[in-house]
Protein backbone atom coordinates (compact mmCIF):
# COMPACT_ATOMS: atom_id res chain seq x y z
CA UNK A 1 0.00 0.00 0.00
CA UNK A 2 1.28 3.58 -0.95
CA UNK A 3 -0.09 5.56 1.91
CA UNK A 4 -0.59 5.02 5.09
CA UNK A 5 -3.12 7.06 6.51
CA UNK A 6 -4.13 8.42 9.72
CA UNK A 7 -7.62 9.91 10.73
CA UNK A 8 -7.71 11.98 13.53
CA UNK A 9 -10.54 13.38 15.14
CA UNK A 10 -9.98 17.45 16.31
CA UNK A 11 -12.79 18.70 18.29
CA UNK A 12 -14.16 22.17 16.97
CA UNK A 13 -12.65 24.23 19.60
CA UNK A 14 -9.12 23.40 18.21
CA UNK A 15 -9.99 24.31 14.83
CA UNK A 16 -9.10 28.06 15.07
CA UNK A 17 -9.27 28.66 11.79
CA UNK A 18 -12.41 26.99 10.58
CA UNK A 19 -14.00 28.55 13.89
CA UNK A 20 -12.74 32.24 13.05
CA UNK A 21 -14.48 32.34 9.37
CA UNK A 22 -17.64 31.20 10.82
CA UNK A 23 -17.36 33.60 13.81
CA UNK A 24 -16.40 36.50 11.25
CA UNK A 25 -17.98 36.37 8.24
CA UNK A 26 -17.53 39.25 5.79
CA UNK A 27 -20.47 41.52 5.71
CA UNK A 28 -20.68 42.61 2.94
CA UNK A 29 -20.39 40.50 -0.66
CA UNK A 30 -18.90 42.41 -3.53
CA UNK A 31 -19.55 41.57 -7.13
CA UNK A 32 -15.93 41.67 -8.95
CA UNK A 33 -15.23 44.36 -11.30
CA UNK A 34 -14.69 42.95 -14.98
CA UNK A 35 -10.96 43.86 -14.22
CA UNK A 36 -10.76 41.56 -11.34
CA UNK A 37 -12.71 38.64 -13.07
CA UNK A 38 -10.05 38.74 -15.66
CA UNK A 39 -7.36 39.07 -13.25
CA UNK A 40 -8.52 35.69 -11.11
CA UNK A 41 -8.54 34.14 -14.71
CA UNK A 42 -5.04 35.34 -15.98
CA UNK A 43 -3.08 35.34 -12.63
CA UNK A 44 -2.56 30.97 -12.12
CA UNK A 45 -1.09 31.43 -15.93
CA UNK A 46 1.34 34.64 -14.77
CA UNK A 47 3.28 31.69 -12.59
CA UNK A 48 3.90 29.21 -15.78
CA UNK A 49 5.14 32.07 -18.13
CA UNK A 50 8.36 32.89 -18.08
CA UNK A 51 9.03 36.21 -19.44
CA UNK A 52 11.52 39.31 -18.74
CA UNK A 53 10.25 42.87 -17.35
CA UNK A 54 12.00 44.19 -20.69
CA UNK A 55 9.58 42.28 -22.95
CA UNK A 56 6.73 42.74 -20.97
CA UNK A 57 7.35 46.35 -21.49
CA UNK A 58 7.93 45.94 -25.13
CA UNK A 59 4.37 44.10 -24.69
CA UNK A 60 2.78 46.68 -22.98
CA UNK A 61 4.58 49.44 -25.18
CA UNK A 62 2.63 47.59 -28.33
CA UNK A 63 0.02 47.52 -26.66
CA UNK A 64 -0.99 51.12 -26.02
CA UNK A 65 0.03 51.95 -29.64
CA UNK A 66 -2.16 49.12 -31.52
CA UNK A 67 -5.62 50.52 -31.76
CA UNK A 68 -7.48 47.41 -31.98
CA UNK A 69 -6.38 46.20 -28.72
CA UNK A 70 -7.07 49.57 -27.22
CA UNK A 71 -10.61 49.15 -28.63
CA UNK A 72 -10.74 45.07 -27.28
CA UNK A 73 -9.75 46.84 -23.87
CA UNK A 74 -12.55 50.04 -23.44
CA UNK A 75 -14.70 47.61 -24.66
CA UNK A 76 -14.20 44.52 -22.55
CA UNK A 77 -14.45 47.22 -19.51
CA UNK A 78 -16.97 49.68 -20.78
CA UNK A 79 -19.70 47.29 -22.98
CA UNK A 80 -19.60 46.31 -26.37
CA UNK A 81 -20.97 47.91 -29.17
CA UNK A 82 -24.08 46.27 -30.88
CA UNK A 83 -21.56 46.42 -34.00
CA UNK A 84 -18.81 45.76 -34.54
CA UNK A 85 -15.75 45.40 -37.33
CA UNK A 86 -14.77 41.43 -38.12
CA UNK A 87 -11.59 41.87 -36.00
CA UNK A 88 -12.98 43.20 -33.46
CA UNK A 89 -15.93 40.56 -33.48
CA UNK A 90 -13.35 37.95 -33.24
CA UNK A 91 -12.04 39.16 -30.00
CA UNK A 92 -15.69 39.55 -28.68
CA UNK A 93 -16.61 35.67 -29.32
CA UNK A 94 -13.18 34.59 -27.19
CA UNK A 95 -14.05 36.86 -24.66
CA UNK A 96 -17.49 36.09 -24.62
CA UNK A 97 -17.05 31.93 -24.59
CA UNK A 98 -14.28 32.49 -21.37
CA UNK A 99 -16.90 34.84 -19.57
CA UNK A 100 -18.62 32.59 -17.88
CA UNK A 101 -15.51 31.60 -16.53
CA UNK A 102 -14.32 34.93 -15.46
CA UNK A 103 -16.87 35.16 -12.88
CA UNK A 104 -15.68 34.83 -9.28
Amino acid sequence: MRFNAKVVHRPGKELTIADTLSRFPLNTIEEPTTVQAVESYTEPFENYISITPDRLNKIKAATVHDTTLQKVITYTLNGWPDKTSENLSKFRQVLENYQSEMVC
